[in-house]
């Protein structure tokens, strides 16, 4: 099928960049998003601490309250990083803190205040936060969270804590900390899962258009050869439908270049691929055939209709004024028309339309010939 929007010089590479750049802008977003979001989680936990701590004994936990703000003014530190680029350095924050964080207050509070449980919801941080070449940092956090969490549980129990809390205060602690790690994890874990679902869409877009790409020709956004070819084997098939198939060449165009320069010989050739684009019928193929060739496929059409068509096409040619530079360009162009057969044999079919094209140049240039079968052979045409 033809292009529903007619391109300029450069515009399938223009689709295929926005796509690639909106591709690694979320990429980037995503691991910067988690990250964000496990540093502005840990400093309201360590806010939430350090008040429960001031609140409940300021005298005796002053350590601990200490230790609460200093956590506090790392993980915003973390977040400033974050915000000014520099990600890796927001993530070995967001990393290492927890773990010092936890062995203070499991050292002081022991196990049972549930605050190691928060090394869980680092997972979702340890392969987002760091780019991909820091994988030796991520193993060793990876090792380091996995040990720091054994030895809490197995080490800090409550005869060996700093300071005894009540078993009921305890208890409350290690609910407010069980629940708040599963819920962040199961948060931090949908927003991976969904960025990376609106990544792989990204990417998907990407490889699309980058397979049109390479089956459309830069300069006039038309088809190139390839689907050309491709849509040709298929409509010559055996048992298939009739279809026409017709090639437009420009005349005199090498005089045009080299008195104008090859910046106008394309901006004819792009502007004549628009007009025709828009005369032919949307189930039709236009295709940048050779250097000033297209050709045109048209499904389910006999040879009377399909030489009407390609009238109007060299008719609008004929009329149009072409700007360039300083200066009108007036172009005309042959077309050679035939009625593909049914037999399979595409490069046939592609043979006759070229005979039917040079009828059209013999004849004297700016029309339309049409034939059955032709036995000339391709020759040299200006």
């Amino acid at each position: 099928m033809r292009e529903s929007t007619p391109g300029g010089t450069g515009a399938p590479a223009r689709g295929v960049s926005r796509a690639v750049g909106a591709f690694v802008s979320r990429r980037h977003s995503s691991r910067l998003g988690v990250t964000e979001g496990f540093l502005v989680q840990g400093a309201i936990a360590m806010l939430g601490y350090g008040v429960f701590f001031a609140v409940y004994d300021a005298a005796h936990l002053a350590p601990l309250i200490a230790a609460a703000a200093l956590g506090f003014g790392s993980y915003v530190l973390g977040l400033y990083l974050s915000i000014r680029g520099s990600r890796n350095a927001a993530g070995v924050i967001s990393l290492i803190v927890p773990i010092n964080v936890v062995l203070t207050f499991s050292w002081a509070l022991s196990w049972e205040a549930g605050i190691h449980l928060m090394l869980l919801v680092g997972a979702s941080a340890v392969f987002t936060a760091l780019e991909p070449e820091w994988r030796g940092i991520r193993t060793a956090v990876v090792i380091a969270n996995v040990l720091t969490f054994a030895a809490v549980q197995a080490l800090s129990t409550p005869e060996t804590a700093w300071y005894h809390l009540p078993p009921h205060v305890l208890r409350v602690l290690f609910t407010i900390n069980a629940v708040s790690a599963a819920t962040l994890i199961y948060v931090f874990a949908g927003v991976v899962q969904a960025r990376g679902e609106r990544a792989q869409q990204l990417a998907t877009l990407a490889l699309k258009h980058a397979g049109d790409l390479a089956e459309t020709d830069a300069l006039t956004g038309l088809a190139n050869r390839r689907p050309a070819l491709a849509q040709l084997d298929e409509l010559s098939q055996p048992g298939r439908r009739k279809y026409c198939l017709a090639l437009l060449d420009f005349d005199h165009f090498k005089q045009l270049n080299d008195q104008y320069g090859h910046t106008c010989g394309d901006e004819v050739l792009s502007f004549v691929g628009r007009e025709v684009n828009k005369i032919v019928r949307q189930a039709d193929t236009i295709a940048r055939w050779g250097g000033e060739e297209f050709l045109i496929l048209l499904p389910d059409t006999g040879i009377d209709d399909a030489t009407r068509l390609m009238e109007r096409v060299r008719r609008c040619v004929d009329e149009a004024r072409i700007f360039c530079g300083q200066h009108h360009h007036h172009v005309t162009v042959s077309i050679g028309v035939i009625e593909g057969t049914g037999d399979g044999r595409s490069q046939e079919v592609i043979k006759r339309a070229d005979a039917a094209l040079y009828e059209a140049k013999e004849a004297g240039r700016n029309r339309v010939r049409s034939v059955v079968a032709s036995s000339y052979a391709p020759s040299d045409r200006g």
